[in-house]
């Protein structure tokens, strides 16, 4: 078997640079607004779904966060130690937990997400107004094609 002939660079491979910027992005995003609070990226997106959701069952967090339940188990572990977030029993799944901030991880989650949103608002103003909804417009377009192309 030989080698094709036809010229592949990775560097300009869509998938390779949609990786490579998520992961920049998000290091330089979780260096700026969440290391300095002693919060890894696991640990932050994990608090920040559970911002968004309120309580939580457990269950659903290695799909959400995209992160493996190893990773997402260390995290809680991690979070539940720092006293940010609380467990309680799961009466409707008696095989995980509900997740919920403490009074602390409110405290903090609130103090992030004002970190992040800055952050954000910074990093996209590389972007007029246009190109910003380009941009999030053309994120959503691949997005839908990967799960339009995921049924079939």
């Amino acid at each position: 078997m030989t080698i094709s002939d036809k010229k592949f660079e990775l560097e300009n491979y869509l998938p390779y640079q949609l990786v490579k910027l998520a992961k920049k992005v998000a290091d330089a995003g979780n260096t700026e607004f969440a290391a300095p609070f002693n919060v890894s990226l696991a640990e932050w997106r994990i608090l920040a779904t559970i911002g968004q959701a309120g309580t939580i069952s457990s269950r659903g967090l290695p799909d959400r966060t995209f992160m493996d339940k190893s990773k997402v188990s260390r995290a809680l572990i991690k979070l539940e130690a720092k006293k940010l977030i609380a467990r309680e029993p799961n009466n409707e799944d008696n095989r995980s937990v509900l997740l919920k901030f403490t009074p602390r991880g409110i405290e903090l989650y609130n103090m992030l997400i004002k970190l992040a949103q800055d952050w954000e608002a910074d990093l996209l103003s590389i972007f007029d107004e246009q190109e910003q909804a380009t941009f999030i417009e053309s994120l959503a377009k691949l997005d839908d094609k990967i799960r339009t192309s995921d049924s079939q």
